[in-house]
């Protein structure tokens, strides 16, 4: 069984490959010449310096680490701790491009120290980042894991989508390190949802080449075609995207995996597919001593040997092979040496040379026991459900706060809703009392006519009658009237008498 070789791209955020000098670089670079020119303080010429360095890292490494040390020392010299901690950082990348781990990793130490007792926390964070790079390459997935996790809970609450991306990149590069694909490609789609939200293109390149990877490793253990020709999509995508952004490294790896596929194909015969492979090897080789990934010239050479040996060039072969593996081992990256040392156990079986074959088996066996045992597997499981615990707990507690304000929310609307049905109801109260005195100051009107009509139909019957009574009277004493003797006549009959 032949174990392929990819090469993972575990760029952290805070990087910036430079590449060919494409003419937006160019720009930038000329500009930051003239800033150095005239720059009135110091800090702004460590800051030019830092920025230059950092700028011309992937394509010129040695010229990089040249003008990083000048910022260094000029930011030690006027007690600028920004600029100290920015150039520790940038030759804690370099070190660690150039594949010498034990340099890095005393950069970004004194860094991550300097950062600490300066309350540069974010840079910190960064840092870590970069420290656990160099973990992974090491083998140690345990600690890159912690390094990784606990940058990534300080970035989760910053709102920096690219560099909480780029970390969940690189937690996706040591699950597929681990053979964990699933899970890979589970934090790389996460990292892509977070650098696409910001235009990342360096840091979406970066996605799209792990994604390409885990998908060729795939195709390698399910035979699967289809994982096969989406790696090969993802590839081109980003080969050209590299070019465009004069990312030499990643084209450099992209080109070493394409080929990958193109070896596999002329394991099924398609020579042309050979020639294919060696061009897209011998480009890459070139790219990587250009920026002196060592890393990855050790990989190419691991590539080159299996075009030879598919072409028959037995020599070459062992060559090319022998190179890779020494060279790993000089670099301490234990994961390519366990690569490289099956690749020669292989070889030797197939040529029958056993000796050789069983002590490059031994060493294999050993790498692969180095890199992962059962107590380093439960302890990234326990990392990975701290982590998940913790977040999960800081939503509870960001949802029991939300809640307590919707609780508060709710309970001043109760309030208000209250006090507003309680003023309804003493206005529908007045309403409905001043209602019920209408009706009966109706009532009472309508009662009062009604009664006054009744006094005045009962007025006028009585009058009536009192008129009928006054006319009866008058007509008695009428009669009475006309039947008695006058006054007068009863006067003189009077005096009549007396005479």
């Amino acid at each position: 069984m032949n174990k392929k070789l990819f090469l993972i791209l575990a760029i952290v955020p805070s990087l910036v490959f430079a590449g060919t000098i494409p003419p937006a670089k160019q720009r930038i670079l000329d500009s930051l010449k003239l800033v150095l020119q005239k720059a009135a303080q110091d800090t702004q010429r460590v800051n030019a310096l830092n920025k230059m360095g950092m700028e011309m890292k992937s394509f010129q490494p040695d010229s990089a680490i040249v003008f990083i040390q000048q910022a260094l020392a000029l930011a030690l010299k006027i007690g600028y701790p920004n600029g100290q901690v920015a150039a520790l950082n940038q030759l804690g990348i370099i070190y660690k491009n150039k594949a010498e781990h034990q340099k890095a990793a005393a950069f970004l130490n004194e860094g991550i120290r300097l950062a600490d007792s300066a309350g540069l926390s974010e840079l910190s964070a960064k840092m870590s980042v970069n420290l656990g790079n160099i973990y992974q390459r090491l083998g140690d997935y345990q600690k890159a894991l912690d390094l990784f996790f606990t940058s990534l809970k300080f970035f989760e609450t910053k709102g920096n989508a690219k560099i909480y991306g780029g970390i969940l990149s690189n937690i996706g590069v040591v699950y597929s390190l681990m053979e964990e694909h699933d899970r890979s490609m589970e934090y790389y789609r996460k990292a892509l949802r977070a650098r696409d939200s910001v235009n990342d293109r360096m840091g979406i390149c970066n996605d799209l080449g792990n994604m390409a990877i885990t998908y060729s490793k795939l195709w390698n253990l399910k035979k699967n075609d289809a994982y096969r020709d989406s790696a090969q999509v993802l590839y081109e995508k980003v080969i050209r995207m590299g070019r465009e952004l004069g990312d030499l490294q990643s084209v450099a790896h992209m080109l070493n995996n394409m080929a990958e596929i193109f070896i596999e194909n002329g394991r099924r015969g398609n020579s042309a597919s050979l020639l294919k492979a060696e061009t897209h090897l011998l480009e890459a080789l070139l790219l990587n001593e250009q920026i002196g990934d060592r890393s990855g010239i050790a990989v190419n050479y691991n590539s080159l040997a299996q075009v030879y040996e598919l072409k028959g060039d037995r020599k070459k072969n062992e060559e090319y092979r022998k190179k890779a593996y020494h060279l790993t081992v000089e670099l301490g990256e234990i994961e390519l040496s366990r690569e490289m040392a099956y690749g020669l156990y292989q070889m030797y079986s197939q040529q029958h040379q056993y000796q050789e074959a069983l002590e490059f088996h031994l060493l294999y066996t050993q790498w692969k026991d180095s890199i992962l045992n059962e107590k380093n597997q439960e302890s990234i499981r326990k990392l990975e459900t701290e982590y998940e615990t913790e977040k999960k707990q800081r939503e509870i507690e960001l949802l029991t706060k939300q809640n307590e304000v919707d609780r508060l929310s709710l309970q001043q609307s109760r309030y208000f809703v209250w006090g507003l049905s309680i003023a309804g109801i003493l206005v529908l109260a007045l309403l409905v009392l001043y209602i019920n005195r209408f009706i009966s100051k109706k009532k009472t009107t309508l009662i009062l006519a009604r009664q006054n009509a009744e006094i005045q139909e009962q007025k006028a019957i009585i009058e009536e009658k009192n008129k009928d009574i006054l006319d009866s009277i008058h007509y008695a004493r009428k009669i009475q009237r006309s039947q008695l003797p006058s006054e007068k006549y009863i006067e003189r009959s009077l005096r009549g008498l007396n005479h």
